[in-house]
């Protein structure tokens, strides 16, 4: 659904293909600034995340990496991963979106917030992306 600045709002539909196997990801090699608004609210200008596939065409999604070095999200995702037997994802103060899905975990207590250092993200018990159409899916670092 798209709200334009008349107030006309349009709605756009695409299939949803849906796969059990593992998503691939790669960690970006691009800063995504933790304060910028594109990355922090939802919107159709969505280059950085465009971007990002460009830079790693043979990964299923992209780990996003702030100006800290800290995992954000993915780009069309929020990440997770488990530590020590118990599931985190990025705070929204990392620079990500607060996305439905994640929130829901949050809520529930499935996970809660821990920055987490990119290149730490392969040392992870799991790792798992939350989409709010595709759900909770298990991921691995490139492969």
């Amino acid at each position: 659904m798209l709200l334009e600045p008349d107030g006309t709002v349009t709605v756009e539909r695409h299939p949803l293909v849906v796969d059990d196997r593992p998503v691939r990801l790669a960690i970006d090699s691009e800063v995504t600034r933790s304060d910028d608004p594109f990355s922090c609210h939802k919107t159709t200008y969505r280059r950085h995340y465009d971007d990002a596939r460009r830079r790693h065409p043979d990964a299923d999604d992209v780990v996003l990496v702030n100006e800290h070095g800290h995992a954000i999200e993915c780009t069309i995702a929020n990440l997770a991963y488990r530590i020590g037997g118990a599931w985190f994802v990025p705070p929204l103060d990392d620079g990500g979106l607060a996305g439905i899905g994640r929130s829901m975990a949050l809520h529930a207590g499935r996970v809660t917030e821990r920055s987490i250092v990119a290149t730490h993200l392969a040392r992870c018990e799991e790792l798992a992306v939350i989409n709010d159409l595709r759900g909770w899916r298990t991921a691995v670092i490139g492969r």
